[in-house]
């Protein structure tokens, strides 16, 4: 009798030992489903939120394409402004260089002409008044002289009612002066002071 006990007993351990093993099986399988059901939602979640990242990232990515635009587009803008303004700033300054180049040569020729109007009067004034004959053949030789190298300076010279200017009158003149008289020469001047006309009078 204790022997058959012993063998029940053993079947009920053994029996108890499957439903172990079941329950242990039945729980581990639990525990993969449940792991299944997660990694499924963990995807489930991933797909879901992948499409709004990427939708997110291309509006980033437009966003970034339409500032860089606009600022490519003002910095082109900027730089036809500073090109047109440089463009007018040179043409002023241009036409400004040029006007006063301009008014620095007029003002050198006026200078130049004034100095040699004067250089003419300061020659020919020499012989204002009473002269001998030969010092009033003297003086027509410098009025051929002066109308030769400064013809914008033509002298003329008064004899006798006749005012003549050519070389070949003004020797006609100095042939007709005698040494031994004396003459008296006077001088008509221009506006801006050179001298326009000499009068020689036998005195």
């Amino acid at each position: 009798m204790e022997n058959n006990e012993e063998i029940l007993d053993s079947v009920d351990e053994t029996i108890e030992s499957n439903n172990t093993i079941e329950e242990n099986n039945t729980n581990s399988e639990k525990i993969v489903n449940e792991k299944e059901e997660v990694v499924n939602s963990t995807i489930n979640s991933a797909q879901t939120i992948t499409p709004v990242n990427k939708s997110n990232g291309s509006k980033a990515l437009s966003i970034a394409a339409l500032v860089i635009s606009i600022l490519a587009f003002l910095i082109s803008i900027v730089s036809l402004i500073i090109a047109i303004g440089s463009s007018v700033v040179g043409t002023i300054t241009n036409n400004d260089a040029i006007g006063n180049f301009t008014d620095s040569f007029n003002n050198m020729m006026e200078e130049d002409s004034n100095y040699t109007a004067q250089k003419i009067n300061t020659i020919l004034e020499v012989y204002n008044g009473s002269q001998t004959g030969t010092k009033t053949k003297d003086f027509i030789d410098k009025v051929v002289l002066s109308n030769s190298k400064y013809p914008e300076y033509i002298v003329s010279i008064s004899y006798n009612s006749s005012v003549l200017s050519s070389k070949e009158d003004l020797t006609q003149i100095k042939s007709v002066i005698e040494d031994n008289k004396t003459y008296n020469i006077t001088f008509d001047y221009k506006s801006d002071g050179a001298i326009e006309k000499a009068t020689i009078v036998e005195e």
